[in-house]
């Protein structure tokens, strides 16, 4: 069993899918979350929107930049 260790700026050892495919959309589609939550707006309602989107399609990430271009 792989033991888990604490590095500087929280990463973690070994990388979790879930949070690598985050920081992927994160780092790769920026723009794109800033256009669906941009500082003036609550950010329930924008990550409820985000998760039912990806949730409904067999490709999340084209989901997600789908909802983006709506807006």
């Amino acid at each position: 069993m792989l033991e888990r260790e604490k590095f500087a700026g929280g990463d973690v050892s070994p990388p979790n899918n879930a949070r690598l495919l985050g920081m992927l959309a994160y780092e790769t589609d920026l723009g794109l979350l800033d256009r669906l939550a941009p500082p003036d707006r609550p950010l329930a309602p924008v990550i409820r929107s985000i998760v039912d989107a990806a949730e409904r399609s067999p490709d999340p990430f084209d989901a997600v930049r789908t909802l983006a271009r709506a807006r």
